[in-house]
């Protein structure tokens, strides 16, 4: 498949390459651990010199004073203007199964989306429970939070699939859920924009698991056959069991 593409450190960059690509009026598929739109610091001179980005200088310019506590645009809030300017007119937030518990699924939108930003009253009417999944509007745009299995039918806009590795490790530093299964569950029928942010430096994944931005972007863009989830469900097995078996990984080697 072939369509832009990119693995970064700092998730905001995913903005940039939409941007470098024109995209507008855009369903951003967002696989993570972290919603990523606080909308508190910004200022509406900050918000339309952001819309003008065109280059990594220019997101740079955005990064910097003393807007917000990272200052400017960063990782935890880029799609807030991506959603104001219309670049993205449907979110869906994929969250990860266990991030949400024993929660109620709308319990769990309620007490999370504040965390993030200060919701309208009618924003915050406006979430309801529909097939398994909760639909409502932010920053005036379609919101929709669910599990990987759980997607809405996606209509014309383009997709962008923005995925963090965080989003595959649980509390505990395991792995959940595997690129793989995660590709299985979406069954996406097409994709135009992949971005896979490692969040390593200032984010929350394990140096141990950075390798699986790697093995996501193998298996979102070749062949869905390939080896890589079968060398990462072995690897994760030997991840298991090393303390009991500290030769665990000695088969690795041998594929």
């Amino acid at each position: 498949m072939s369509f832009p593409k990119q693995v970064m450190e700092d998730h905001s960059h995913a903005y940039l390459l939409w941007k470098e690509h024109r995209f507008t009026n855009a369903t951003c598929i967002h696989v993570d651990a972290h919603l990523d739109v606080m909308n508190r610091g910004f200022t509406k001179e900050l918000l339309q010199k952001i819309s003008k980005i065109s280059s990594a200088h220019d997101l740079e310019a955005c990064s910097v004073g003393s807007f917000l506590p990272w200052g400017g645009i960063h990782c935890g809030n880029y799609l807030y203007p991506a959603l104001v300017e219309g670049l993205v007119t449907h979110l869906i937030w994929v969250v990860p199964d266990e991030l949400i518990g024993n929660n109620k699924l709308l319990q769990f939108t309620r007490e999370e989306l504040p965390n993030w930003l200060d919701l309208s009253l009618e924003e915050n009417n406006s979430l309801h429970s529909s097939e398994n999944r909760i639909e409502g509007t932010l920053a005036g745009q379609r919101f929709t939070l669910c599990t990987s299995e759980n997607l809405p039918t996606l209509d014309h806009r383009p997709i962008l699939l923005d995925i963090d590795v965080d989003y595959f490790q649980d509390k505990a530093d395991q792995i959940w859920q595997t690129p793989g299964e995660l590709y299985r569950h979406l069954s996406l029928e097409r994709i135009d924009c992949l971005t896979i942010a490692v969040s390593v430096d200032g984010g929350y994944t394990c140096l141990e698991h950075r390798y699986l931005a790697e093995v996501t972007e193998q298996i979102f863009t070749q062949d869905p056959n390939s080896p890589w989830e079968e060398r990462t469900q072995k690897l994760l097995r030997a991840d298991q069991n090393r303390s009991e078996q500290p030769n665990a990984y000695d088969e690795l080697g041998k594929d």
